[in-house]
């Protein structure tokens, strides 16, 4: 794995370096005009990503696990390979990594599942509390929904979990799932609350950007808009989510009363901010990095003594 990771590093660096310079004048205009919300995104974005590390690392049920600081740094690396192909390319490098820690792909893959179930189902509790303590009594309504969501989301998870055992004959893959005791996290309070904590930082992060534009968005509805916008993250078809996601910035912006140009400015720097803060992460932790990986290979080349 190690030995194609510099002609990886080298074609995201000449990838992104072409892409800088297409849009250098959107760059520059962004750099400008909204230097604020360009620095808050990058900041919260390199926050919410090392959360995100950290929390896979935390629902990963296994004795030893990799280094915080090497996951970071696999986790940010596979951000921008997803840049590269759709379906989510940047998922083979996960699964790599911890292939070297002697992890499975199972364990990983169950983990994965794990971790975006917990993601929309912590997301329900937060937009149907968001959804009731909103001024707009339209929003409002909604909450019971939300609510009612949250409380049967559990029982639909573990049906579908069923069904696809019964259609793929694939109960290996279901019982690694439960074996994390991931089915009904209810008793699991303790590994839940990196997911509120993702969540506050996106909403803190669109209420800033939003608000630079002359918005009026709400803590609440950042709240709501930030539930969606992980819902949007969902769908893996086109290189990390490229249109999914400038659709949403698109329309929750336009929503909230910004211009249609200002709307575009928005997602433009959402994604730029996303890039460069995958790629700090990256640098930052490339020594750690290294000096794992080293050890690693040292303990394989010994027979694992």
């Amino acid at each position: 794995m190690q030995k194609y990771k510099k002609y990886l590093y080298f074609i995201i660096l000449a990838f992104f370096l072409w892409l800088a310079l297409k849009y250098r004048h959107d760059i520059y205009l962004s750099l400008r005009n909204h230097p604020q919300e360009i620095f808050s995104a990058i900041f919260l974005g390199c926050i919410f990503i090392t959360i995100q590390a950290f929390n896979f690392l935390q629902l990963l049920n296994v004795e030893v696990k990799p280094p915080l600081s090497s996951t970071l740094h696999t986790w940010a690396l596979a951000n921008l390979t997803n840049y590269l192909g759709p379906l989510q390319p940047g998922l083979l490098i996960r699964f790599g990594f911890f292939k070297d820690y002697g992890i499975g792909l199972k364990r990983v893959a169950a983990t994965t599942l794990l971790q975006l179930y917990l993601s929309v189902w912590t997301g329900l509790a937060i937009a149907a509390s968001a959804m009731f303590f909103n001024t707009d009594g339209y929003i409002r309504q909604g909450w019971i929904i939300f609510a009612g969501l949250f409380a049967i989301f559990p029982f639909l998870f573990r049906l579908s979990l069923r069904l696809y055992q019964r259609l793929k004959n694939n109960s290996d893959s279901v019982s690694s799932f439960e074996k994390s005791k991931s089915t009904f996290p209810l008793l699991q309070f303790n590994k839940l609350w990196p997911f509120p904590i993702q969540y506050a930082l996106m909403s803190l992060n669109l209420f800033i950007v939003y608000n630079g534009f002359q918005a009026g968005l709400s803590i609440q509805n950042s709240l709501i808009f930030a539930f969606f916008m992980t819902l949007s993250s969902l769908f893996v078809l086109l290189p990390n989510n490229l249109g999914i996601q400038e659709l949403f910035f698109v329309v929750t912006a336009r929503l909230v009363g910004v211009s249609s140009l200002d709307s575009i400015t928005i997602a433009f720097i959402y994604r730029l901010a996303h890039i460069v803060a995958c790629t700090i992460l990256l640098f930052i932790t490339m020594p750690f990095y290294n000096k794992n990986s080293k050890i690693i290979e040292r303990y394989t080349n010994n027979g694992g003594h």
